[in-house]
């Protein structure tokens, strides 16, 4: 009884389908073997195609459909009929998003016919000059080994004919240089029986070719032959191969071949694929001849021509001859991937200004420098390059800065000694790294290996060493370390949360703070008691403070304040007290909730306070059920401070 329920359910909902016939009508209702055409299914009103519908015809399974373009209870799509698709009329059912399906029988005819046709060609296209194989199908033909095969119009000579089958044939023909780039129909022969395809393959325009294919900036070509393209070449045929390139005349000994004479390649023509362009008949022919880069295309200087290791940013000029900076992609590489450049700027084609970066690992010596133009993936394109163009320096030292440590919010005059700092007056810049929280806010050069400046900091500085690095045109000097800012910061407490009543040890992470084992740990509010504190000299940037939360305690959070040596911080808001998870008594009905906090927090009670047992443990098990393991996270929720 149930199944059947079930069945009548599933029917129900699945509507009209579940029951039967959906489908209205097909139109067009019929089709010939080996043709393709439109149709338009309609449906009953509850029927609703998508683009995801498929369509199926029975007995015929060889036909195909395309793609289907849905409105509401109708669909169009074009079918496929193959050539050996049996006479008769077919089933129609259709399969809407791999589901619901539909179905409509007799509501499509495949018309048999007795006249013979040419189905297809394949392929239906081939270009002239020439040899090529092609397949031909039929419908109710009878090939055999004396079926001949003919092309309209001239040119096409057929080279051989095979029989597979009553209705397929392998056919090899060699069209001509010159034959005209036409439609043509094929006529296929065998004793009386005639079956013809009109317009059913088409002669097409072999690639064109350039003998040579290829020149060098600066060389003169006598004779460039071009062969293939469209043809009909003649006396008013003209050709021109793009930027740089002059063609002095053009012969067409044949209507399907050219003559470029005295093709002159200019000097600084652009590197790379250039078209190809025929003036009547007009034709563009893209890449169809190389420019390769000349002795004379050449990278000349880069100024300056040398930098230390670890220069922040240095700009430099590039000056080229017969290069095209300022045309499409250009990339400036050095041998050493330990330098960088950015920020590149070109003036005109042989100027280029560009921004190097070298790291403090850059190897010193001279390296080569090299500027390509054109796509990353471009095989042919222009590229120079100047060996030994850049040389990498050693940079100078910042010995010293005094002071070497700096409070956050503050401001100081330092003074940096340097050993070949090469300071000079106007020219010398001063950088912090990083970069946060400080800035020079002017400096003065006493001599090449003495300056001053003054400096200041703000409030939120992190706290933290800083490199410290001068700059000086190409010249720099670099301390690392060199400066300290104190910035004392409470990063975070674990555990930062708990509940009246409870005992637990806190642990305080911090930074620029010289805990000791005389440092102090307290809690704004009332009812946190701080027993003790202790320190571990092999975890310098943290203490630990074992507090007693008194169970009146109020709810809410809590600022921490730590004192160590004279410095003092304060985590605003750092601990939460918050309120008991169930007590017994809490008018929940009576049940027992309480939960021993060894099993949730990890952390002990004070002695005399209610521990719980199995029951209890059961209880909180069930809540846990109930509530969902949000609230179980939140409870342990433990903010862990970076280390």
């Amino acid at each position: 009884m149930k199944m059947k329920l079930f069945v009548i359910a599933v029917c129900l909902f699945l509507g009209p389908a579940a029951w039967g016939q959906g489908l209205v009508s097909v139109s067009p209702d019929h089709g010939a073997p080996g043709t393709s055409l439109q149709i338009e299914i309609t449906a009953d009103l509850e029927v609703y195609f998508t683009h995801a519908t498929e369509v199926f015809f029975s007995p015929a399974s060889g036909i195909t459909h395309g793609q289907v373009e849905p409105f509401e209870n109708t669909l169009t799509t074009t079918i496929d009929i193959p050539a050996d698709a049996p006479a008769g009329m077919q089933d129609v059912t259709t399969l809407i998003n791999g589901i619901m399906e539909y179905s409509g029988q007799d509501l499509f005819e495949v018309i048999g016919t007795s006249e013979p046709e040419i189905a297809s060609v394949d392929p239906a296209s081939a270009e002239a000059g020439a040899s090529h194989g092609l397949v031909i199908s039929g419908v109710n033909t009878h090939f055999d080994s004396t079926t001949t095969v003919e092309f309209s119009g001239s040119g096409i000579q057929v080279d051989g004919v095979g029989s597979r089958d009553s209705l397929t044939l392998d056919v090899n023909i060699t069209i001509a240089a010159d034959a005209s780039r036409t439609t043509r129909d094929v006529t296929v022969t065998t004793g009386d029986e005639v079956a013809a395809g009109l317009g059913m393959f088409t002669v097409t325009a072999p690639p064109v070719n350039l003998s040579p294919a290829a020149g060098t900036q600066g060389e003169t070509i006598t004779q460039l032959t071009v062969t293939g393209g469209s043809g009909g070449y003649d006396t008013t045929t003209g050709a021109s191969l793009g930027e740089g390139v002059t063609v002095g005349s053009v012969d067409a000994p044949t209507a399907n071949s050219l003559v470029l004479n005295d093709v002159v390649i200019a000097t600084n023509s652009p590197v790379g694929p250039h078209p190809l362009v025929l003036f009547s008949p007009d034709e563009v022919f893209p890449e169809a001849f190389i420019v390769e880069q000349g002795p004379d295309t050449l990278l000349l200087s880069v100024t300056p021509d040398h930098g230390d290791r670890g220069h922040p940013g240095l700009e430099v000029a590039l000056v080229g001859q017969n290069t095209h900076f300022d045309a499409g992609e250009v990339r400036v590489s050095l041998a050493d991937p330990n330098i960088r450049e950015t920020q590149l700027n070109a003036s005109d084609a042989e100027h280029l200004t560009a921004v190097l970066i070298l790291a403090d690992d850059a190897t010193e010596g001279p390296v080569d420098v090299s500027v390509e133009i054109g796509a990353s993936s471009c095989d042919n394109c222009e590229k120079v390059t100047l060996q030994d163009g850049f040389s990498v320096t050693a940079p100078g030292t910042l010995d010293s800065a005094d002071p070497a440590a700096i409070g956050a919010g503050d401001g100081a005059s330092i003074s940096i000694t340097a050993t070949d700092g090469q300071f000079v007056a106007g020219q010398t810049t001063l950088w912090f790294e990083p970069p946060d929280g400080i800035e020079v806010t002017s400096l003065n050069v006493v001599d090449s290996d003495h300056l001053t400046a003054e400096i200041q900091t703000t409030s939120d500085a992190p706290g933290d060493v800083r490199d410290v690095r001068a700059v000086t045109g190409t010249e720099v000097a670099v301390g690392f370390g060199l400066v300290d800012i104190h910035n004392p910061q409470i990063l975070g407490l674990t555990p930062n949360t708990a509940e009246p009543g409870w005992d637990l040890t806190v642990t305080v992470f911090g930074v620029d703070i010289p805990f000791d084992s005389a440092s102090t740990v307290s809690f704004s509010g009332d009812g946190i008691d701080v027993s003790s504190v202790s320190y571990d000299s092999a975890e310098p940037d943290q203490i630990s403070a074992q507090i007693s939360i008194s169970e009146n305690a109020a709810v809410g959070r809590r600022d921490v304040t730590v004192n160590a040596q004279g410095i003092e911080a304060t985590l605003l808001e750092g601990f939460h007290i918050q309120p008991p998870f169930l007590k017994p008594g809490d008018g929940n009905g009576g049940c027992s909730c309480s939960v021993s906090s060894t099993k949730w927090h990890g952390k002990p009670r004070r002695p005399g306070s209610s521990q719980g047992g199995g029951e209890s443990f059961g209880s909180v098990l069930v809540l846990m059920g109930l509530l969902g393991l949000g609230i179980l996270r939140r409870r342990i929720k433990v903010i862990t401070p970076p280390r």
